[in-house]
């Protein structure tokens, strides 16, 4: 067996908010009279905010922008160092 060196660092989040909206006339509802049309309207807000998280963890602007800093905004993301002439393709040289 081999020993392990398990190492932790902290990670400070802040707190965010995302919100929807939608509008339902009085009479469609009253109209519908039908659970489903709660069930539809649940499922339209849930993708609009799932789409909304996504963007903003993926491509958040960050500091100063009311979002997280995404994926696409931290230093180092997408860039490995292979040398000039790269390296081969194995495991060992994309782990880091």
């Amino acid at each position: 067996m081999t020993a392990s060196d398990q190492q932790f660092e902290q990670c400070v989040f802040t707190m965010r908010t995302v919100g929807a909206l939608s509008e339902v006339s009085r009479n469609m509802l009253m109209q519908a009279n039908n659970p489903a049309i709660h069930s539809i309207i649940r499922d339209d807000l849930t993708k609009v905010l799932a789409q909304a998280i996504d963007i903003a963890a993926i491509n958040g602007l960050g500091s100063g922008s009311n979002q997280p800093l995404g994926i696409l905004g931290a230093s180092g993301t997408g860039s490995v160092a292979l040398g000039t002439n790269g390296a081969a393709l194995a495991y060992g040289n994309f782990a880091t």
